[in-house]
């Protein structure tokens, strides 16, 4: 991520890529693992550390705006599966990590956005590293030192790892 800071067309990505991070940093931290539904033990946690989200309805409708628009869509959701019209919502430089305009709008600087994500997870990183989502380890890089082409290692690693 350190490279796209300074890239002011890489919004998007930077976000997309903190959100799934972020999302599985809520997930391990409020305990709502996989295959259960977020309620408000995840929603709570987001509000900690995005302070703007005032309420649980704020925080949920970020959520959808953005979490749920741009890993679903690519783009920021404007309305619930049902047609209920979501905030506005914008990406700016001038701003902080997450505000909230007088309208109601939602504002994101994707790389302060980004880092507050990384600095989280980095203070306690047990908690990212999952042990409530077993059907989803963190991948490994596995140095291959000898041979050329594709060389299988006499204990393969695990599923997701990657090697070298």
């Amino acid at each position: 991520l350190n490279d796209l800071y300074t890239n002011g067309d890489a919004g998007f990505a930077i976000l997309i890529i903190a959100l799934a991070l972020l999302e599985r940093h809520l997930r391990e931290k409020s305990g709502v693992h996989e295959g259960e539904i977020r309620d408000s033990k995840f929603y709570s946690e987001l509000r900690w550390i995005f302070p703007a989200l005032e309420d649980e309805a704020t925080a949920k409708d970020f959520w959808h705006v953005y979490r749920n628009g741009l890993i679903h869509q690519v783009t920021l959701s404007q309305k619930t599966r049902r047609g209920v019209l979501m905030p506005a919502a914008w990406l700016s430089s001038k701003v902080g990590a997450v505000e909230i305009d007088s309208e109601g709008d939602f504002w994101v600087h994707p790389a302060k956005f980004a880092k507050l994500v990384v600095s989280t997870i980095e203070k306690d990183f047990t908690i990212f590293e999952g042990e409530g989502s077993p059907n989803h380890p963190l991948p490994m890089v596995c140095p291959i030192t000898s041979g050329t082409g594709c060389v299988q290692p006499d204990d393969p690693p695990a599923t997701g790892s990657f090697i070298l």
